[in-house]
C-alpha cells in the first residue's frame, strides 16, 4: 500500500528504486529490498489487473524505477468563494475513500496472515519463513523451461538472433546446479505456438516457464522476460533489459541471475561469481557465432557446412573467441558422424578446435564434452573420456547432451546401471529428444533385458514415426529374441527412412541367421558395390560376414575398422554382434589394442 501511495502521489513522474527504498523501507532496513520491491509491484499489478507489457497503472522504467500512469483526480485551483463548499465535499469524499482503502488493506493483510499461518501449521513447518519476494502462495520452483523468445524485429532474417538469445539464456540457467532447465530441443517445438501454460508445464514436467521477447535495433538489444508459474498460469515476475550488443553475454547472465534470485535458487559461490561477471564481446564476431549455432542446430549436411563457415568467420574477426572454437569443434564432430567429411579428418579438426577453445577459456562445458566423445569414439582413451565428461557436467549440470554422451561412454565400460541413470537425467532435461529417448533402451539392450529395451524403442517410434534409429534397434532386438520375420519388417521400415549401410548390413545378418543366406549374399553384394562409390565402414561389412558365419572375413573387417578408427569400434567389448568371435585370439588382440580388455 505504501509503495502504491508513493507512486500515485508522484503520478506521471519516475520514482527511482532508491527513492522508494527511502520512502517505504527507510535507510536502516536489513530487508532484501530488491526482491521486496519486485514482490510489491507484482501485488499491485495483480490487484489492479495490470499487465507488465501493456501497463495501465504502473510502468517499469528499466534499470531505474517505476512510474504511475493511471488516472488521478484532477484538482483545479479554487477561483470563487462558491467553490469552497464543493472543495469541502471533495475533501470529505477523499477522506472516506482513504479510510475504505486503509480498512481494505488491513483486512487483506489479516486474511493473508491467517491463510499463511494455516498453511504453515498444516505443513508442520512453522519455523521456516519464505524468502521475501517468494509470495505466500507460490510453490517452490526447482525446474523451468525457457520458451523461444519472440522476435520483435519484424525481420525474418533476425530469427537466428532470437533463437541464439534463447539458447544462451538456457545455457546460463542450466549452469545452476540446483535448477533443472529443459534443453533447447524440447522447448523449440513451442516456437510460435500458443498453448496454455499448464499444458506446457505438464508436458515438460516443470514448475515454471520463462517467456519473453527480443528486439534488436542497430547496436542495441532489448529483452523483456517474465516468469510464469506453470500450473496456475500466474505471472510471478517480469523485467526488461536494454543493452549494447557488446554487453550481450553480461545481459544473459544478468537475466539468469535475476531469475535465480526470484525463485530463491541455491547458488554455489562459483555459480554466483560466474553469473555476476559481465565479459564484453566483439558484437560482430558474436553475431557470426549465433548464426553458426543457428545452422548447426539444423543437423543437416548443408547446415553443418554453413555452420563451419560462420564459426570460421567469427574466429577471423576475433581470434580469441572461445565460443566460436567450441562451436567449430561441435561442427567437425558431427561432420564425421554424418559422413560430411572422412571420420579421421573430421575428428582431428574437432579435437584441435576444442583444445583451442579450452586454451582460451577452460570453463566451456561444450568443449570438454566434445573432447570426451572424441576420446571414446576415436582415441579409445577411457580415463580421459570420463574426466572430460565429469568436468563438462561440473561446469554445466543441465547440459543434456553431456549426460547422454557420458552414458554412451559408460555402456562400453559395462556400467549399464550408471548409464541408465545418466540417460534418465538427460531425458528429464530434454524430454522430447528422439536420440535420448532411443538411447534410454540401450543399457537394457546390452544388459540383455530385451523386453524392457523393446518397450523403450516402441516409445521412441510413437514419439517419432520417422525414427529410423527406433525401428533399427527394435529390429535388432527382435533378431536376438529369435523373432526373425518381425525383425526384417522393422529393419525394412528403418531402411525406407534412412538407407544407411549399417541397416543393410543388419538386414543381411538377420537373413543369414534365419537361414536365408541367398538373400543375405545379395545384400552383401549390394554393400560391396556401394563401397566403390561411397564410404561404407568396414565394420558394416564385418556385420554381414559374421551373420554368414565367415569369421575370417568378419575379423578382417574389424581390423580395418581399427585401422580407420571407425565409429562402431568403441563398443566392441559389449557389442552383441560379436558373441561368436570373442574366443578368437584375433578378437582378443583387438580388445587389448582398444584398451577394452581390463
Amino acid at each position: 500500500m505504501k509503495v502504491l501511495v508513493t507512486l500515485a502521489s508522484h503520478a506521471g513522474q519516475i520514482v527511482t528504486r532508491e527513492e522508494l527504498r527511502h520512502e517505504v523501507w527507510g535507510d536502516e532496513t536489513f530487508v532484501d529490498f530488491e526482491q521486496g520491491l519486485s514482490y510489491c509491484i507484482r501485488q499491485i499489478r495483480e490487484v489492479l489487473g495490470d499487465d507488465f507489457h501493456t501497463p495501465r497503472y504502473v510502468e517499469t522504467i528499466p534499470r531505474c524505477g517505476y512510474r504511475f500512469i493511471g488516472p488521478t483526480l484532477d484538482e483545479p485551483p479554487l477561483t470563487r468563494d462558491s467553490d469552497r463548499g464543493a472543495e469541502v465535499n471533495r475533501t470529505a469524499f477523499r477522506h472516506r475513500v482513504w479510510r475504505v482503502l486503509m480498512v481494505a488493506s488491513l483486512l487483506l493483510g489479516l486474511i493473508a496472515t491467517v491463510t499463511y499461518t494455516w498453511k504453515l501449521r498444516s505443513s508442520r513447518n512453522v519455523h521456516r519463513w519464505p524468502p521475501l519476494g517468494s509470495g505466500v502462495t507460490r510453490d517452490r520452483i526447482e525446474s523451468l523451461a525457457v520458451l523461444p523468445l519472440e522476435n520483435l524485429s519484424r525481420d525474418p532474417e533476425q530469427e537466428y538472433f532470437a533463437d541464439g538469445m534463447t539458447d544462451e539464456l538456457i545455457t546460463e540457467l542450466a549452469k545452476i546446479g540446483s535448477l533443472k532447465v529443459i534443453s533447447r530441443t524440447s522447448v523449440m517445438q513451442y516456437k510460435g505456438a500458443r498453448k496454455a501454460m499448464p499444458k506446457i508445464g505438464q508436458a515438460l514436467n516443470v514448475d515454471a516457464v520463462v517467456e519473453g521477447t527480443v528486439q534488436r535495433s542497430g547496436q542495441r538489444v532489448r529483452i523483456s522476460v517474465q516468469l510464469i508459474q506453470a500450473a496456475t498460469d500466474r505471472h510471478l515476475w517480469a523485467e526488461s533489459y536494454d543493452r549494447d550488443l557488446s554487453d550481450v553475454l553480461g545481459l544473459q547472465r544478468e537475466v539468469a541471475l535475476s531469475i535465480a534470485r526470484e525463485i530463491s535458487a541455491k547458488l554455489t559461490t562459483q555459480e554466483a561469481a560466474y553469473l555476476a561477471s559481465f565479459p564484453p564481446v566483439n558484437s560482430e564476431a558474436h553475431d557470426a557465432y549465433l548464426m553458426g549455432r543457428y545452422f548447426w542446430n539444423k543437423r543437416t549436411r548443408n547446415g553443418l557446412l554453413r555452420a563451419r563457415e560462420f564459426f570460421n568467420k567469427a574466429i577471423g574477426i576475433d581470434p580469441r573467441d572461445a565460443l566460436a572454437y567450441a562451436g567449430l569443434a561441435d561442427t567437425y564432430e558431427l561432420m564425421g558422424s554424418y559422413e560430411v567429411l572422412p571420420n579421421e579428418e573430421a575428428v582431428l579438426k574437432a579435437k584441435a578446435a576444442a583444445m583451442k577453445a579450452l586454451e582460451l577459456n577452460d570453463n566451456l562445458a561444450e568443449a570438454h564434452a566434445c573432447l570426451g566423445t572424441i576420446a571414446v569414439d576415436f582415441d579409445w582413451d577411457w580415463p580421459t573420456a570420463e574426466r572430460e565428461f565429469k568436468r563438462a557436467l561440473e561446469l554445466n549440470p543441465g547440459y543434456a547432451t553431456a549426460h547422454q554422451w557420458y552414458a554412451e561412454y559408460l555402456i562400453p565400460m559395462g556400467r549399464f546401471e550408471e548409464a541408465a541413470q545418466e540417460l534418465k537425467r538427460a531425458q528429464a532435461l530434454d524430454p522430447f529428444s528422439i536420440i535420448i529417448n532411443r538411447n534410454m533402451g540401450l543399457p537394457y539392450f546390452y544388459a540383455r533385458q530385451f523386453d524392457v529395451a523393446m518397450e523403450q524403442f516402441q516409445k521412441t517410434i510413437e514419439m517419432d514415426p520417422n525414427s529410423s534409429l527406433g525401428y533399427f534397434m527394435l529390429g535388432w532386438t527382435q533378431e536376438l529374441k529369435g523373432q526373425y520375420a518381425e525383425a526384417i519388417v522393422q529393419l525394412q521400415k528403418a531402411r525406407r527412412i534412412d538407407d544407411s549401410p549399417l541397416t543393410v548390413a543388419h538386414m543381411a545378418h538377420v537373413y543369414a541367421t534365419s537361414g536365408k543366406k541367398s538373400e543375405a549374399r545379395k545384400l552383401l553384394t549390394e554393400l560391396q558395390a556401394r563401397s566403390k562409390r561411397e564410404y561404407v565402414s568396414p565394420v558394416c561389412m564385418a556385420v554381414a560376414y559374421e551373420g554368414l558365419g565367415e569369421n575370417d572375413q568378419a575379423l578382417k573387417g574389424l581390423e580395418k575398422g581399427y585401422q580407420q578408427h571407425a565409429y562402431l569400434m568403441s563398443g566392441l567389448r559389449v557389442d552383441l554382434r560379436w558373441v561368436r568371435l570373442r574366443s578368437d585370439p584375433r578378437f582378443q588382440s583387438l580388445l587389448h589394442r582398444l584398451n577394452l580388455d581390463r
